[in-house]
């Protein structure tokens, strides 16, 4: 009786594998080209593939409906929330049109070296955290400065790969836009990390993600929500630095 249970395990373990294993087709918008090496990870995180030469991917389902993001050279990425295992997914990727700047005979005011100084800057950031990462495709990325709104943009066809020295990551970042001026500056994009510290400089590397980690921005709103703020070293205040002292929670708001 036991070797009968244990065959038809056996005989059925591969089925309990498969479907727990996510899957889909990538594919040029309005074709059915498929589309290759194209990244399949679940934002922010470390866990990722990539389709193959028949826009083919399988992925380890993930707990939760954490968004699934595509991202692909030359196309716009695409993200999905609404997912499940045992239904197989068609996504569809929108080129990316670039809006390239005519020929401009005259300088716009400003050199390469600075508008990737400030890129770098705004992008990265100036922490002694942010000073450890590298950008190390920057080569890759066009700058673009409009003297007259005094606006800068960027573009990148390739995911900026970015090198964190401290936390011992390497990141993909897919960059969808930025923009620069002296009112305001935004950018948006999706990114996959690598885990690539040495087992010498785990101690280490743990550390500093969770030194990092309890000054977030997502840890003071965790806090914030568990109305532990005081208990995790936050404090907030009105515009007059008033402190305020208590946090009320209702259906909608928090105060």
């Amino acid at each position: 009786m036991k070797s009968l249970l244990f065959l038809i395990a056996c005989l059925l373990l591969p089925y309990l594998l498969f479907a727990q294993t996510l899957r889909g087709m990538v594919y040029h918008e309005g074709t059915d080209s498929v589309i290759a090496n194209a990244s399949v990870y679940y934002s922010g995180s470390t866990i990722g593939t990539t389709t193959n030469s028949i826009g083919e991917f399988h992925l380890q389902a993930k707990s939760g409906q954490v968004p699934l993001v595509i991202s692909c050279v030359g196309y716009q990425s695409a993200e999905v929330s609404n997912y499940t295992p045992e239904q197989p997914l068609k996504i569809y990727l929108k080129p990316k049109q670039f809006e390239l700047e005519g020929v401009i005979v005259t300088s716009d005011g400003m050199s390469r070296e600075e508008k990737v100084r400030i890129f770098t800057r705004e992008f990265i950031g100036t922490s002694p955290y942010a000073q450890s990462c590298t950008i190390e495709n920057i080569d890759d990325v066009d700058l673009y400065y409009n003297r007259g709104t005094q606006t800068l943009t960027a573009e990148c066809s390739r995911p900026l790969i970015i090198n964190n020295k401290l936390f011992g990551y390497n990141i993909n970042y897919y960059l969808n836009n930025f923009k620069r001026s002296n009112e305001h500056i935004s950018f948006t994009g999706n990114y996959v990390f690598k885990d690539v510290a040495l087992p010498a400089d785990q101690k280490r590397v743990i550390r500093n993600r969770a030194h990092v980690y309890e000054e977030s921005r997502m840890q003071f709103i965790r806090a914030l929500w568990s109305r532990t703020l005081n208990n995790n070293g936050f404090k907030i205040y009105r515009t007059n630095y008033t402190r305020l002292n208590a946090i009320r929670h209702d259906s909608n708001t928090c105060i």
